[in-house]
């Protein structure tokens, strides 16, 4: 509803640029005229059949304006049947609704599925096939050089943050250890995004029907969201370009290693 309503006020406001711009137009024309010592004619007045033309010439021009900002119900869109998230009709991305948590949420699903996979590149043991979920906030700061803070998400422990990402990892109930749903290598980032957007359209939908506890508590941040970390501009053969303030800062491999856990299978 407040994407429509949005979108509703940019239409209002790109027919009154359109207008503006007319009369500016009509304006510089009359005044070049006069310096000039023309004679200035007025548009006809609004009766007879010469005052409909210049109406339906205005009407097509701001149909034509209006075509590229053309509403889209994003209720309707095929999130995983998209080409190019970055527009998904009318010039609208398939992000234009996110708030601050959905930002944050698809930022952690880049982060732990990276995580995932490249501890096990990383470690070369058969023994060690994934982070054992109560060792997943050590490995994610010797990744990412930050905490994994539970509070910013609004909740107690490690696991309630990855039911958030359900999606995209997950935790085997045997062995506990921090998996990735997703292939370690992905034709395109744009993965996230739909998954976030997926997520985004039931929470909100759960939350209209009144349901309180489908809301995220997220902490938001002190300063501006622009500081957020948030994906760049995306086109269809590049995919969603990953966030420079979530790339980690070393090679993705930890200088330390907590206590060895016991060997699992696999």
């Amino acid at each position: 509803l407040a994407a429509k309503r949005e979108l509703k006020a940019k239409q209002a406001a790109l027919k009154k640029a359109i207008q503006e711009r007319k009369a500016a137009e009509e304006a510089k024309k009359k005044a070049k005229a006069e310096a000039a010592g023309e004679d200035v004619e007025m548009p006809p007045a609004a009766e007879g059949e010469g005052a409909e033309e210049p109406e339906k010439e205005d009407e097509e021009e701001e149909e034509e304006a209006f075509e590229e900002f053309k509403p889209v119900d994003m209720d309707e869109v095929d999130i995983f049947g998209l080409e190019d998230i970055s527009d998904v009709g009318g010039g609208m991305p398939l992000f234009a609704s996110f708030g601050f948590e959905d930002w944050a949420t698809m930022t952690l699903r880049f982060e732990v599925n990276v995580l995932a996979h490249s501890f096990r590149k990383d470690v070369k043991d058969p023994d060690r096939v994934g982070i054992p979920l109560e060792h997943l906030a050590f490995y994610y700061g010797k990744y990412f050089k930050k905490t994994l803070n539970t509070k910013f998400y609004g909740v107690d422990s490690i696991g309630e943050v990855l039911d958030m990402i359900k999606d995209t990892v997950y935790v085997c109930k045997k062995t506990k250890v921090v998996g990735s749903r997703l292939p370690e290598e992905l034709e395109s980032w744009n993965i996230l995004a739909m998954l976030t957007e997926e997520v985004r359209r039931e929470r909100f939908r759960r939350v209209e029907m009144g349901d309180e506890s489908a809301k995220l508590k997220l902490s938001a941040p002190a300063g501006p969201l622009s500081a957020t970390p948030q994906p760049g501009p995306a086109s269809p053969s590049a995919g969603m370009r990953v966030p420079p303030a979530v790339r980690p800062a070393t090679t993705l491999r930890p200088s330390t290693m907590p206590p060895r856990p016991v060997a699992v299978s696999a």
